[in-house]
């Protein structure tokens, strides 16, 4: 977990159908003073690499995007929105203490906990989480525009395909070093691909007719 050091303890029996006890330190830089814990700030600055291995997979064969996720240095490949724009710069959801809308989490850190019918988002920051419903319904005709849309999505072989509308115009959309106002006409479609146990793959496409020219898509 970002801002914790590792943990980790060896030599553990582990006997079948008995509980066993770990007592670990969480040790972080939030709660430390100014002047200690400097070898902890160190080992928290290193970039750590990602897990290898395989695709893991839940128990209906789908593969499994459950997990904490950190965004990579080049999360930002995509065509982007530059010269698409037609309206000016938005000022973000955190410069008035709001929530900062559904392009923020890709840019940072969040969580996904799945299961066969519902995806849950954790953003784990100012952001409502979000709740991509798989069991086959639609968008709803009428409902109340929010921060985070209403998501649904379909399994497209390995890739889990999401299209989220119902968005309200509060928020604003940071692509890259841009902050984009948006509309209650944005449309965005994200594709999520596991590519092994330590890397996701999600591209977004932006389509909001009443801020830019065309879509766009980032990577």
């Amino acid at each position: 977990m970002p801002r914790f050091l590792p943990f980790h303890q060896g030599n553990v029996a582990v006997a079948a159908g008995k509980a066993t006890r770990f007592d670990i330190r969480l040790d972080d830089d939030s709660l430390n003073t100014l002047g200690s814990g400097g070898e902890q700030f160190v080992e928290l600055m290193k970039e750590q690499p990602a897990p290898s291995g395989p695709t893991p997979r839940t128990g209906d064969g789908k593969p499994d995007l459950s997990g904490v996720w950190r965004a990579a240095p080049e999360r930002l490949a995509g065509d982007g929105p530059i010269g698409t724009q037609r309206r000016p710069r938005g000022d973000g959801g955190n410069t008035r203490c709001l929530p900062q809308g559904i392009s923020v989490p890709s840019l940072t850190e969040y969580g996904i906990v799945q299961t066969p019918t519902l995806i849950v988002i954790l953003d784990g920051g100012w952001n409502p989480d979000r709740q991509i419903y798989l069991d086959g319904r639609g968008h709803p005709k009428e409902f109340n525009p929010s921060w985070m849309g209403h998501s649904v999505g379909h399994w497209e072989g390995d890739t889990l395909a999401v299209e989220t509308i119902g968005f309200n115009a509060l928020a604003s959309l940071v692509i890259g070093p841009g902050v984009y106002p948006q509309t209650e006409t944005l449309r965005v479609t994200e594709r999520f691909r596991r590519l092994d146990l330590g890397h996701l793959e999600v591209l977004t496409t932006y389509d909001d007719p009443s801020v830019f020219q065309k879509p766009f898509t980032t990577r």
